[in-house]
């Protein structure tokens, strides 16, 4: 048996995640069909190695990783500490500030005590000479703790600011604009002069002629030139990404892109899974291929007669009713190489044609989902052999999980109506 028909039959058996394939014994796991003495060694021997390294002690001082149940380190010798001494030492331990990075860095253990600060002691990280004023005495003899106004600062200004001409009046208008001449030379407004280099003051009266550019000025932005709309694309009907021109599907969900119509194209030679509560979306699909000229073929859970008279379909359209009850062109649900046999002489005989399968929910409750799965994995190569196309619709709430990404993974196209 092959890796995926064992996780098959895994998942079959309860053992859906991870958790619960942990807690499976291997007398347990030797139950499951495909599942041998070896493979539930080998499953237990892969759990049990992750809780033994999330057991293992490690070294808060060196990062070594010690065996369980060791009372010290082998390599720096930092004792550890037991379950009661942490809890002790966090609920104990004093609140940290961001600035005291050397209690944060201090290592958790019984030699290494948090260090306090003796009230009226120099701060963390300032050194405090023989003889000086405490702290908290210093904060005390300030003019702010007294109440007082502090001094104004004594300090002369730096020699930068003497040789600074003052600054200009708030009133000063603006520079009148230079006229320019025709061969583009510059005109000073004030006396007369022509420059023919663009300048920022006239050379003979000193005059402003044109405003240097500042380099914090925000420049206009340039036009962006329209994008064609081939170019972008539409968007997609079910997450809203863009889809090329000229895609059949979207890259991001898989969801195929229907017409200006509104009805979705079926390309030959694929498999369509369409995911929907109620039977509607699926079925107009369906009769939408039909009346541009290929055949079909429809297998149903619902009662054939009331169908043709809810979507107009016409009387000489094959349908399979699945039922337990024996009937003429009524297939039982347990009877499903009866099922894939019609679907086979049907396909041979009308090639390019359209196959409508409904009742996926029933075939799973009446037979292992493994078996259902064979029979589509079976009939999707026999439509994509004749260039025909398979229309499947599902309730997505009826499967579970695991099973929905396997059917998923044998169609073409995923569709949500």
């Amino acid at each position: 048996m092959c890796i995926r028909d064992r996780a098959i039959s895994l998942i079959e058996a309860g053992y859906d995640s991870l958790e619960s394939l942990s807690k499976a014994e291997k007398s347990e796991l030797i139950k499951v069909s495909g599942v041998d003495r070896t493979n539930a060694r080998r499953i237990r021997v892969f759990f049990e190695k992750q809780q033994d390294s999330e057991e293992k002690e490690i070294c808060p001082l060196c990062g070594a990783v010690a065996e369980t149940g060791s009372t010290s380190c082998k390599r720096c010798g930092t004792p550890f500490l037991s379950e009661k001494e942490k809890k002790e030492v966090i609920v104990s331990r004093p609140k940290t500030f961001a600035s005291d990075t050397a209690m944060k860095e201090r290592p958790l253990h019984r030699d290494a005590p948090p260090a306090r600060r003796e009230p009226g002691a120099a701060p963390h990280g300032v050194k405090s000479e023989p003889g000086a004023v405490p702290h908290s005495v210093k904060s005390e003899t300030r003019p702010e703790a007294r109440g007082q106004t502090p001094p104004e600062s004594k300090i002369p200004p730096t020699g930068k600011g003497k040789d600074l001409p003052p600054p200009p009046p708030l009133d000063t208008p603006a520079p009148e604009p230079a006229a320019e001449v025709k061969d583009g030379s510059l005109k000073c407004p004030k006396c007369g002069a022509i420059h023919k280099e663009p300048v920022t003051n006239c050379v003979v009266c000193d005059a402003v002629i044109s405003k240097a550019p500042s380099p914090f000025e925000e420049s206009a932005p340039e036009p962006v030139a329209p994008v064609p709309q081939s170019a972008v694309g539409t968007p997609c009907p079910n997450c809203g990404g863009t889809v090329p021109e000229g895609e059949v599907k979207c890259a991001m969900c898989g969801t195929m892109q229907g017409k200006d119509d509104g009805q979705e194209e079926l390309y030959k030679g694929m498999t369509y899974l369409v995911k929907e509560p109620v039977l509607d979306g699926s079925m107009r699909m369906f009769m939408t291929g039909m009346e541009k000229g290929r055949k079909g073929f429809c297998v149903t859970r619902k009662f054939p007669q009331n169908l043709k008279v809810k979507y107009g379909m016409p009387d000489d359209l094959p349908v399979l009713w699945l039922s337990s009850v024996g009937k003429e062109n009524a297939i039982r649900p347990m009877d499903l190489e009866k099922l894939s046999l019609s679907l086979e002489q049907f396909l041979a005989r009308e090639p390019e044609s359209l196959i409508m399968l409904e009742g996926i929910e029933f075939l799973v409750t009446n037979n292992s989902f493994k078996v259902v799965l064979k029979l589509i994995q079976s009939l999707k190569d026999q439509v994509a052999i004749n260039r025909a196309t398979l229309i499947i619709t599902v309730n997505a709430a009826t499967l579970t999980a695991s099973q929905l990404n396997l059917l998923e993974r044998e169609c073409d196209m995923v569709l949500s109506l």
